[in-house]
């Protein structure tokens, strides 16, 4: 009987600021984005608390988030969780560090105006379903 193993990510939520596109030493585009994802439950406020997400991007996906999406709008994230681990060098220690492994990504839609602004994730998901960009084929589909 085979086993079924699955590490899978996705996440669907706005930038927290202008992503700015650096190169690695080795001259890879590369940037960090932070995702903030509303959760799908009110806490006791009444109120939609987030999670927030640091998500390091290279090469034609750090080029296509610097290039289509700014702060406040949408991103769908798709991927996977790696867990690294190092030795700290000032400490001493065994140190861990988990990442988000990007596998594609895609702008979803400009912000709404206050009034309209609902956090859907059938209309996110929707919306990503309809547009993606994969850096397999480098360049997007619309």
């Amino acid at each position: 009987m085979a086993t079924l193993m699955r590490n899978k990510l996705e996440l669907c939520g706005r930038l927290c600021a202008d992503p700015e596109l650096k190169n690695t030493p080795t001259g890879i585009p590369c940037t960090t984005v932070t995702l903030a994802v509303q959760r799908p439950f009110k806490n006791s406020a009444g109120k939609r608390d987030a999670d927030f997400f640091v998500i390091d991007l290279y090469k034609h996906h750090a080029t296509f988030v610097c290039k289509y999406i700014k702060k406040g709008e949408s991103l769908f994230v798709d991927g996977w969780l790696r867990i690294r681990s190092f030795l700290d060098p000032a400490r001493g220690e065994r140190r861990y560090k988990t990442e988000i492994v990007v596998q594609s990504v895609d702008g979803v839609d400009p912000r709404k105006s206050e009034e309209e602004s609902s956090f859907d994730t059938d209309e996110f998901f929707e919306a990503a379903l309809r547009r993606s960009y994969d850096i397999t084929s480098e360049k997007g589909v619309t």
